[in-house]
Formats: C-alpha cells, sequence, structure tokens
C-alpha cells in the first residue's frame, strides 16, 4: 500500500484506498488456519476469540477508479466514508496525497480489529470519533482536538460543529457534543466507540505508535508515504506469536 501510494504520489496522483482495494489472492483465503486470541478492552482481557490466518500474505491492490491528478477536478464527495480524512471532511483545504496516507491508516486499523475503524455514516458522528479516538485527556476536557485552522476554513453547515475562540493563544478547536447529535443511537456509537490505544494490544506498542504517526489530524504534519516507508515500525523483526 505505502509502496502504490509512493509511486502514485510521484505521478502527481491521489487514489484515497479502501480496504476493498486489497484482494486477497483466492486459492489462498480456502487454505488457512484457525489462531484463537484473547480479545482485549478497556477492562483488560476478555473472551478468546478466533482468526483465521491465511497461510499466504500475498495480494492484489485494484480499484484504482478514483485516482486523481492534482491539477484535475477534486470533487468534494471521494472513496468510502469511513476512510475519508479530515480534511476531506470539513472541506479546509484541497485533498491530496497526505489524506492517502490517512486512508491507509484506517485499512491497517481495520485489518488488526476485523471492524471497521470509525463506524459511522455521518460527518459529525465521525469527527467526533476522531476526537475520542486520538485525542488526549486535556483535549477530551476542553481545549480542542483539532487544529483551528480546520475548523475557521471548514464549510459553512460544518463549522458550526465546533468551539472556535478568537483568542490567538488558543490553537484547537472542539467538537461540540453532542449538541448536534441526531438521535440517542448516535450518543450510544460514541460512547461505545474505543480510543486507539484501547483496541491495540499491549504487546503491539509498536503497531500502535506507527497508527499514531500515521493518523496525524493536521494535513500538514502527517508523513508522506516515503516518509512512513522509512518508519522505524518497517525495521522491526516481528514473530507470528507477536
Amino acid at each position: 500500500l505505502f509502496v502504490k501510494s509512493g509511486y502514485e504520489h510521484t505521478r502527481d496522483l491521489t487514489d484515497m484506498p479502501k480496504v476493498e482495494s486489497l484482494l486477497p489472492i483466492p486459492t489462498l483465503i480456502q487454505q488457512s488456519r484457525e489462531k484463537e486470541v484473547d480479545e482485549y478492552s478497556d477492562e483488560g482481557v476478555g473472551c478468546r476469540k478466533t482468526y483465521y490466518l491465511p497461510i499466504f500474505n500475498e495480494i492484489r491492490l485494484i480499484d484504482l477508479g478514483g485516482a486523481t491528478f492534482n491539477s484535475d477536478y477534486h470533487s468534494s464527495i471521494i472513496n468510502t466514508r469511513q476512510y475519508r480524512a479530515p480534511e476531506v471532511i470539513l472541506n479546509c483545504k484541497q485533498w491530496d496525497e497526505k489524506s492517502d496516507l490517512w486512508s491507509v491508516a484506517c485499512i491497517l486499523a481495520e485489518l488488526y480489529t476485523g471492524e471497521l475503524f470509525f463506524p459511522t455514516h455521518h460527518n459529525y458522528e465521525h469527527l467526533v470519533l476522531m476526537e475520542k479516538a486520538f485525542g488526549t485527556n486535556m483535549q477530551l476536557q476542553g481545549k480542542g482536538y483539532f487544529p483551528k485552522w480546520m475548523a475557521v476554513h471548514a464549510d459553512r453547515e460544518v463549522k458550526k460543529w465546533f468551539q472556535i475562540t478568537n483568542d490567538p493563544q488558543v490553537k484547537k478547536a472542539k467538537c461540540l457534543w453532542p449538541d448536534y447529535a441526531e438521535d440517542d443511537d448516535m450518543i450510544e456509537n460514541v460512547k461505545e466507540f474505543k480510543n486507539l490505544q484501547s483496541l491495540i494490544l499491549p504487546e503491539h506498542q509498536e503497531f500502535r505508535e506507527f497508527l499514531e504517526y500515521l493518523f496525524q489530524v493536521d494535513p500538514d504534519l502527517r508523513p508522506t508515504a516515503e516518509d512512513a516507508l522509512n518508519h522505524e515500525f518497517f525495521q522491526s523483526n516481528f514473530s507470528e506469536e507477536a
């Protein structure tokens, strides 16, 4: 994924990948073996869950129909919602190769958990889930998570979801939650949502740190595909048990 994205970016292409872009080799899907692992939660290790591991990890990368040149028109409706970067939802700047890296991070998190990382169908809820997934306790207690410039330059209908102060010393904006929640189901979904640290097992700390590196909310600070490939995560040796 990173090599593909890097290749596209050198040619001024943005693709916005999603997990459906990964096509396992069909003959290998049938050759799997079971592995039971402890499922982790905020309360600790819970029930055991069975995963089916392919014998080989070879895949094909498909579905490049959304690839867009930097000079082409950039639609505000791109790729599958759950893989959209925050700047795409806010429409605060033209999306680019950095937005691809957010999508890749969503794919990696989904491959790890077996579930959509952001299980939502609403932009407001999506932004709140981002804040909960990565925001520190201080940010969640009122300091804000999103860079203020992103909220200031957001579309008008989106900007109303943020608490934005004129104080130049304040560099963050906070989602006004649950002020614009559509229903109780949305509130419950956000309440049950687990942050990144809770989803990743403690022994997989290197992977969590790599995801945090990719999930930079500010696209100007987010790494490129080339940067990601040079991350120390790819220099580590992992056993299957790890």
